[in-house]
This record gives structure tokens, sequence and C-alpha cells, in this order.
């Protein structure tokens, strides 16, 4: 599959979030601009297309994110000499390459014979069963993640809240996006204590399972989780190139 609808998918994940959060999406000359409605610099973005109106893009989300007081996160999905000297103007150094991958979507490794109980999230309760454990496995206040307990949460069925119950308890989750052939793979989780029992392998194979007719799943791997995904058969497909804008 063509690594460019893995970015697809993955942009399409951001528009819901800022759907669901009350926030805004905007499609600009030479990118994607996005503020979820959450707190921290990593919700607020551009995501800059490649060609000739990265200049023009990147001055109009300094100007758009400067103006809501925002920190925010630029993306290149491939080398930008243009975004490459805008981050320097601005002393901001490159993060490591965020690796994508992607995989078809057939079955995989993790079918819940790990005791865990998989489910879809259906009402505000789950919700906030959701961000309490997303908010614990990446080391946040869960009220930060507040805005995502909204009945916006439900209106498009492409877009979902993945749980995984231990002894009922919500001890890892994820978030499933369909888009065009592809099934997307976000915000797997599990809470620290809960680790190494392959509880993200069986949120990150519930996500792929809600899209029976996706024919590739794809995903972005952390340095923690890029080994997992690997041996559950996704393969590096490219690398993003990011910097965070304070």
């Amino acid at each position: 599959m063509p690594w460019d609808a893995s970015h697809a998918n993955h942009r399409s994940f951001w528009r819901h979030m800022a759907r669901v959060c009350g926030g805004e999406s905007l499609e600009i000359p030479g990118g994607l601009l996005v503020r979820v409605g959450l707190v921290g610099g990593s919700w607020n973005q551009l995501h800059l297309d490649p060609g000739g109106r990265q200049e023009a893009a990147l001055n109009r989300a300094a100007e758009y994110f400067a103006g809501h007081g925002l920190p925010w996160r630029l993306y290149a999905e491939q080398e930008s000499p243009t975004a490459d000297a805008f981050a320097a103007r601005y002393g901001v150094p490159a993060q490591p390459l965020y690796p994508v991958l992607n995989r078809p979507a057939g079955p995989l490794d993790g079918s819940g014979d790990d005791g865990l109980e998989t489910s879809v999230a259906a009402g505000s309760d789950d919700l906030r069963e959701f961000a309490d454990c997303a908010g614990e496995a990446y080391g946040v206040n869960p009220a930060v993640l507040g805005p995502l307990v909204s009945p916006r949460a439900f209106d498009d069925p492409a877009f979902r809240f993945h749980l995984g119950r231990h002894a009922g308890r919500v001890v890892a989750v994820s978030v499933s996006v369909h888009h065009a052939d592809t099934v997307g793979v976000y915000f797997v989780g599990v809470r620290p204590e809960q680790r190494r029992h392959g509880f993200g392998r069986t949120v990150t194979a519930q996500a792929v399972r809600a899209v029976p007719g996706a024919g590739t799943a794809v995903l972005q791997a952390t340095p923690a989780g890029l080994s997992i995904y690997q041996e559950m058969g996704f393969r590096i497909v490219t690398e993003y190139r990011y910097w965070n804008f304070a």
C-alpha cells in the first residue's frame, strides 16, 4: 500500500479528535491545521503537504497558534528543507523520527486469550473510563482528556474508542479509524502495572477487527511499542519528521 494512504488515515484521526473535542481542523494551502481542544502542544498541529506552498502554510500555522496562545507541533511527511529552515529560525530542534507502519488487515496476533474483556465505548461512562486509563498510561492528568467525554464521540462509526477490562477495570485502550481502504490504530495504552501481559496486542487487534472491510492496517509507533508491532507483522514504510514549537 502506498505510504501516503497511511498519512491520510493519520490526518483523518486528528480531524476526528478535533471534532469530538470541540476543536477545529482547517485545510489550508500547503497542509492541514488541527486544534484539538485539549491542553498541551502535541494536540495542536500542522501536517505539512509536500510541494511548493510549505512556507505559506508554516507562516499561517505560526500566526494561527500564536493567536490562540497555544504551543504546537509540526509534522512533515517527507524531508523538507523549508521546514528545517523554519524550525532553525525559531531555534527548535527536530525530534527523533517517528515511524509509520502498516500491514494487511488480516488476523493479528492478539486474540484476547490473555483474559482481557474487550468492548467498544457505548456511552459517557465508558469514555470516562477510557480517559482515566489513557491518562495513566501516558502519564497525564485524566482531566486533560475530559473533552473526549462528549456525545460527538458517537456521531461517526468510522471513529471508535476501544476498552479492555481485566477484573472489571479498564486497563488497556485503543482507537480505530476507518478511512478509505485503511483502518488506523491509535491511542494504544496500558496502565503501567498491567504491562507485559499482552494487553496492548489485544486492544491493537481489537481496533483492526473493528473494520472488517479494510485492506490495510496502519499505525505510528513509539520506541516502546515498535518491536511489539513488528512482531505483529507491521512493517515500517516511512518516518515522520516533527518539531515542537512553544
